[in-house]
């Protein structure tokens, strides 16, 4: 009988949060492992990064 299992991780770092006149703007990196064993040997492992920003208007009010 074969051991087949699937670890992922999956974390955000780099969180930077801005406000300046009125905007609101959030960028952070993702990074996630996967890796596949099957009876303890490494078969596969996939690596996958990403980036995001996005920015609100708040209105002059904030």
């Amino acid at each position: 009988m074969a051991n087949n299992f699937e670890h992922r991780r999956q974390w955000i770092e780099d969180k930077i949060l801005t406000l300046n006149q009125g905007i609101l703007a959030t960028e952070a990196e993702a990074h996630q492992d996967t890796k596949e064993e099957k009876d303890g040997k490494l078969i596969r492992q996939k690596r996958r990064y990403g980036k995001y920003a996005r920015s609100f208007d708040l209105g002059s009010n904030v």
